[in-house]
């Protein structure tokens, strides 16, 4: 069965120590894939067989990059569409 379920993790990450808060997917899916979006959204699709803890201490183990991801969507802007690109 395929779920969603928005966890909180407290992430030790030396570099920049943030909270990192990410929705969760269940897939039927082999692999754990974590994403970064613009909007500062973190998504992780996860096995169903994996347990909480082993997502869990996969985000840790990535967290420098998700902040380091985090920390480029930061600093540049949001582009949005313009009334050029509508025609």
């Amino acid at each position: 069965m395929t779920g969603f379920l928005a966890i909180t993790l407290l992430a030790r990450n030396q570099v920049h120590g943030e909270i990192i808060s990410f929705a969760l997917v269940r897939t039927k899916s082999k692999r754990l894939t974590i994403s970064v979006y613009p909007d500062l959204a973190v998504k992780v699709k996860a096995p169903n067989g994996k347990s909480l803890d082993q997502i869990k201490a996969r985000v840790e183990h990535r967290a420098a990059w998700i902040s380091k991801q985090l920390q480029h969507f930061r600093q540049s802007p949001l582009l949005l569409p313009n009334d050029d690109c509508k025609r």
